[in-house]
């Protein structure tokens, strides 16, 4: 894979030992070799992708470190600017899950939005709640958030968006909003 470009703009970053510039360049054209692609898209694992890092580090991004975010069908996300306060100041969500939770059509408006339940649990406890995590047991961390929060658990937020966060790691973005917005609805967040 390789861009053919015409420089526009070198601009220096610095006139100290290792300093760099900036190549600010317009691509003119693409070069990709086609056992790479499939259906018009490039296939990281068929590629040798290397990020630099600092000083004499790099990396790889293959196997398990390389994953998806699925885009909208033929329309555009909300975008990070449009998330909600509460969303976008969370401890707990990284950029990626911020990511996921802009690539929805609209934000969700639901009154006070119910994610239904499959098991009661009524002994919920944050040991509980930790052991689900572990596990990638999204709707049972919810299912014991919702007790926790009943409870007054003062971590109640933690909680709620750890749930959403590990149900965006596991791409079920419409379940992470409804967890999102059942704790803003219940005046968590």
């Amino acid at each position: 894979f390789q861009m053919e470009c015409i420089l526009r703009q070198m601009i220096p970053l610095g006139e100290d030992k290792g300093s760099g510039n900036l190549a600010v360049c317009e691509v003119v054209q693409f070069h990709v070799a086609e056992e790479i692609m499939e259906d018009g898209v490039i296939l990281p694992e068929r590629i040798d992708l290397v990020g630099r890092l600092s000083a004499n580090f790099y990396s790889r991004a293959s196997g398990n470190t390389v994953f998806e975010i699925e885009k909208p069908i033929r329309k555009h996300g909300i975008g990070f600017d449009n998330l909600p306060d509460y969303v976008k100041t969370s401890h707990i969500l990284s950029a990626n899950n911020l990511a996921q939770l802009a690539n929805v059509e609209a934000v969700p408006t639901a009154e006070k939005p119910v994610v239904k339940t499959q098991y009661i649990i009524d002994d919920a406890s944050e040991e509980m709640f930790v052991r689900f995590q572990r596990l990638g047991w999204y709707r049972q961390m919810y299912e014991t958030a919702v007790v926790l929060a009943e409870k007054k658990h003062p971590r109640t937020q933690v909680f709620f968006e750890r749930t959403a966060k590990t149900a965006l790691e596991q791409n079920n973005v419409e379940f992470a909003w409804q967890v999102l917005l059942y704790m803003k609805s219940i005046h968590v967040a």
